[in-house]
């Protein structure tokens, strides 16, 4: 170990500056185990005006450590809950649909698992073209909606999706004139070209608190469903 530095030891008896001292503690992590008396003789300044010795303020700031890992943890942990509810989810749904005979039993099917994977919320699942005819199936009205040029501002994106606060003629025509009006959604839409004509899949929760969705919430769960109602169309029409 280094010998501890004096200030009779610094040429041409110069200040020890502040950064020689921290590089002095750091090379040599021991000195406060090897000086202990030193401890009692150091404090700090304290957020609430007062003093702590050195050894409180080092606990203080190990508690407070531990504390942010310990909630990043369990952060951690609930994020894995989730993940692994959605997984189980999806992999329950896709088998649900494999037996689907059509596309409006599949639609009801993605409806109904939706419903029951967000209970307290208002589901969505809309096909949006020119007609409500898909080959020779024709789409029960609860899951179609009439492109027009006056449809939402979301849709004249290729893909698009949105997570946040939406206006109530964007409530109205995701959920319906009839339901209650939703101040927040997320929403995922996907568009594929079906025999010439453009449509569009729109899957969405709603929900009457303005602030409960927010842009970081995301849309992967529901761009996944997107893409295999584009993947049931084709193969039933």
């Amino acid at each position: 170990m280094t010998d501890p530095i004096k200030i009779d030891e610094i040429k041409n008896d110069e200040e020890i500056c502040h950064e020689q001292i921290a590089k002095y503690l750091i090379e040599n992590p021991n000195f406060f185990h090897e000086n202990p008396g030193i401890l009692n003789q150091i404090f700090l300044p304290h957020n609430n005006g007062t003093t702590v010795s050195l050894i409180e303020y080092q606990v203080q700031t190990l508690k407070e450590s531990d504390k942010k890992t310990n909630n990043k943890l369990s952060e951690l942990i609930e994020n894995a809950k989730h993940n692994d509810h959605i997984f189980n989810v999806t992999k329950s749904l896709v088998i649900d649909l494999i037996g689907a005979e059509n596309i409006n039993s599949a639609l009801e099917i993605i409806a109904s698992k939706l419903n029951k994977t967000f209970p307290i919320e208002s589901i969505s699942v809309l096909i949006i073209s020119e007609k409500n005819i898909l080959g020779t199936q024709i789409i029960n009205e609860k899951f179609f909606r009439e492109s027009s040029p006056n449809n939402i501002s979301l849709l004249k994106s290729e893909n698009s999706s949105i997570c946040g606060a939406i206006r109530r003629d964007e409530s109205e025509f995701i959920f319906g004139a009839s339901s209650d009006v939703l101040k927040s959604a997320a929403v995922s839409i996907k568009k594929f070209n079906h025999f010439g004509d453009e449509i569009s899949i729109l899957l969405a929760a709603g929900h009457q608190e303005s602030c409960y969705y927010e842009n970081n919430t995301g849309t992967l769960f529901l761009d996944y469903l997107c893409e295999i109602i584009i993947a049931i169309i084709k193969k039933h029409s």
